[in-house]
């Protein structure tokens, strides 16, 4: 509990435009991650961390993609679904930003059509609407995808009833980051 309390304030730092402190509460999140063993929290510290990088100064967007990347990982390996959608969200905020916007999509839709559930929390919320966002340029016909994508999250869950699958048994099918990580 110590590491996410402590990289809980490092955001709330960053919030508060003290750079000094978020830089020092991160790497105690880290430091107690590393000598409690507090493994399970390890997604969103890589995620606040990555947060922090974009939010600094001296804004370093390949060092929050590598940290985005890895809380990635790590909240698949854990089967860490609300940690998974937010690092994925965190990877296509920022890819949306660089014009990756494919790329945001590809990685976002997968991992937020898993829910079947809880559309009214705040990170569904969040997610549904980079989903849902229009080009602002007025290239709306770029997002047909997200359109397709939504029809198929019904269809999947119209079969999961029909097949008497439990949500909760389903996987998000991996998406591979190693192409997708090059600036």
């Amino acid at each position: 509990m110590v590491a996410l309390s402590a990289s809980y304030l490092a955001s709330a730092y960053v919030q508060l435009v003290r750079l000094d402190d978020d830089r020092r509460c991160i790497s105690e999140a880290f430091t107690a991650t590393e000598t409690t063993g507090e493994r399970w929290c390890e997604a969103e510290i890589n995620r606040i961390a990555g947060e922090i990088e974009l939010k600094s100064p001296g804004r370093d967007a390949a060092k929050a993609e590598a940290h985005f990347a890895q809380a990635l990982t790590v909240a698949r390996q854990q089967q860490a679904k609300s940690w998974e959608l937010r690092a994925a969200m965190s990877i296509a905020r920022l890819w949306r930003d660089q014009g990756r916007r494919k790329e945001a999509r590809e990685l976002l839709a997968p991992v937020h059509g898993w829910f079947t559930e809880g559309f009214d929390t705040l990170d569904l919320k969040e997610a549904k609407a980079l989903l849902d966002e229009r080009s602002r340029r007025g290239r709306s016909s770029q997002f047909g995808e997200w359109r397709q994508v939504s029809e198929v999250r019904a269809v999947t869950r119209t079969s999961c009833r029909q097949s008497r699958l439990s949500p909760m048994t389903a996987v998000a099918r991996p998406i591979s980051l190693t192409s997708s990580t090059q600036l």
